[in-house]
């Protein structure tokens, strides 16, 4: 999550983790200009994993957060690590699940698929389709429609890609709701 957060927003503020541990143990919110012709602010918030390396559980705190900025959120990103999805993902899924509809966010949900290892969205929504369907990652996507990302960070033209879809998608529900 925080090599998405750092992709979306063009610097490295959220720091990332090596090998399978977590870098990230709190909540942390940066606001950032994301379109040099707006002048639009934005704030991205990187959270721990739900279900998190160390075991740190986090939904009170993600809940607590969102509510007090809830008025001014656009869009949830829901970042979901492709492979194999263990009980306890799927466990923070549901979690996660049940923050957006408590948010009233389900319209505006784009899930971004990571270390994707050159697979397609066609792919990756075949393989959550086959395996997940009735399950919270499956809702999610299905959820999600055609807002699904399928990002591999491993070269500044793929994070650019990556960040024109997201910023495309936030820019058109922050016009909407100034409308």
């Amino acid at each position: 999550k925080s090599t998405f957060c750092n992709a979306l927003t063009s610097s490295r503020q959220f720091a990332v983790g090596t090998g399978f541990t977590s870098e990230t143990t709190e909540l942390r919110a940066e606001a950032f200009q994301l379109l040099s012709s707006s002048s639009q602010r934005f704030t991205v918030i990187d959270t721990p994993g739900l279900a998190d390396t160390r075991g740190v559980r986090v939904t009170d705190t993600i809940r607590q957060e969102l509510q007090s900025i809830l008025p001014a959120v656009v869009a949830a990103v829901v970042v979901v690590p492709c492979g194999r999805i263990t009980a306890e993902q799927q466990d923070a899924l549901q979690e996660i699940e049940e923050l957006i509809e408590e948010a009233g966010l389900q319209d505006k949900v784009l899930v971004v698929f990571t270390h994707a290892m050159r697979a397609t969205v066609a792919t990756v929504r075949d393989a959550v389709q086959k395996q997940f369907s009735a399950t919270p990652l499956g809702r999610l996507v299905k959820a999600a429609g055609p807002r699904v990302v399928v990002a591999e960070f491993s070269d500044s033209r793929s994070e650019d890609r990556v960040r024109g879809v997201v910023l495309g998608f936030v820019g058109r529900l922050a016009a909407r709701a100034k409308l």
